[in-house]
């Protein structure tokens, strides 16, 4: 009760001085509630050390009638594109649905989704995997950054979108994917990079194989969520690698946006993504020793300085035999060298039909090839299309 009274104290005297100085408020309305509070506090600070003298104040969403009818400067951030207040200013600051119209200062999730893979691949996983069950923009975008960073890196990478082909009705849904969700996992080969869109999903993940007798996730995989609750005492999520959104400068951006808003009569024209601030290692993508000579290789084969490498001259630049390396290749992705090292030639070889201008005999050199012919045959032979005619298609493709 006397929590409710101080509210309601802080709340007139802010509308009382807000007659004059802009006021912004904070209403959330969506499940993410540490989220916004985070950000609404870097909002504050921001705020408060203008010389405006914005104020900030987090109320209930039964106060909109209030806001939509306040004479003074005021603008409302919120977490909830579907909220109405009138012709005052409205800044959304959700990472969530895509509401079309309003403006938005949020995550750049597809950055996200590609320093999430960057991540993985310099952690040591020999291959990606990216699961997204919800099929929501957030994770569209953060699988398109995840997806296009494996591309450079020439890392295969798997993606699902589980919510395209499992059953509409509620119960059938949920176990529909956990069933999906095992069965991905009985399928990841040892050490690879597993990205699950967001910690609460990882945690769900987790729980969904526990209940199939799986108690040691992440285990053989390497493992990365979003939102870094690992520092949050009592969810369970210490061991957990996490990519961090940049909270303190959603807010900021958040209040300065509304405030010169408020002050200029000024509808922003755009919206404002905000990249990460990184990611926070944990154990979860921590390589086992037992990769490590595949992972060392992966990095010589990913660097471009084995292009002209053979299975035998790989092994002899790592330091152990043909044979030593064939095993542990075989064991870790299920590959050979000579595989690894001819899919690597063939993916450069795609990049630079599609990017540059370079005649076949350059790209043939560039990519390790003796002979034109010899890399004109190889091409063929894997993608049943000459170089030339696959680079004509790809200059005809909608960019």
């Amino acid at each position: 009760m006397l929590h409710c009274i101080r509210k309601m104290f802080q709340y007139d005297k802010a509308m009382q001085k807000s007659h004059s100085a802009p006021l912004l408020i904070g209403i959330h309305t969506t499940s993410h509630l540490r989220y916004f509070h985070r950000i609404l506090e870097a909002a504050k600070r921001y705020a408060e050390a203008q010389p405006s003298g914005a104020q900030v104040l987090n109320i209930s969403g039964s106060k909109l009638t209030v806001i939509r009818d306040h004479p003074g400067p005021c603008g409302l951030l919120t977490d909830n594109g579907g909220v109405s207040v009138g012709d005052k200013p409205m800044v959304v600051v959700s990472h969530g649905s895509d509401w079309p119209g309003v403006v938005k200062v949020i995550n750049d999730d597809q950055a996200i989704g590609r320093a999430a893979a960057w991540h993985l691949i310099d952690s040591g996983a020999v291959n990606l995997v990216c699961v997204d069950w919800f099929s929501q923009p957030v994770n569209d975008l953060r699988m398109k950054g995840f997806v296009e960073a494996a591309a450079e890196a020439g890392v295969d990478c798997e993606h699902y979108a589980l919510a395209s082909h499992l059953p509409g009705d509620p119960l059938a849904f949920f176990s529909a994917r956990e069933a999906e969700l095992y069965r991905i996992w009985q399928n990841l080969p040892p050490n690879s990079g597993l990205f699950l869109m967001s910690d609460g999903n990882v945690s769900f993940f987790k729980e969904s194989l526990a209940k199939r007798g799986v108690d040691d996730f992440p285990g053989r995989v390497l493992c990365l969520g979003v939102d870094n609750l690992g520092e949050v005492p009592g969810n369970n999520l210490s061991w957990l690698s996490s990519v961090e959104p940049d909270v303190e400068r959603i807010g900021q951006t958040a209040a300065q946006v509304l405030i010169d808003w408020i002050q200029s009569g000024r509808r922003p024209t755009e919206n404002v993504r905000i990249p990460p601030l990184g990611v926070v290692a944990r154990s979860s993508t921590f390589c086992s020793d037992r990769a490590s000579l595949v992972r060392k290789a992966m990095e010589r084969i990913r660097s471009g300085a084995c292009l002209d490498d053979t299975a035998e001259t790989l092994a002899a630049s790592l330091g152990v035999s043909r044979v030593t390396l064939f095993r542990h290749f075989k064991s870790e992705l299920g590959k050979t060298p000579h595989e690894v090292l001819h899919a690597h030639q063939l993916q450069r070889a795609r990049t630079l039909l599609r990017e540059t201008d370079a005649n076949l005999e350059t790209i043939a050199n560039q990519c390790g090839y003796s002979h034109a012919s010899t890399f004109i045959h190889m091409f063929q032979k894997e993608h049943g299309v000459t170089p030339g005619a696959f680079r004509e298609a790809a200059s005809d493709a909608p960019r």
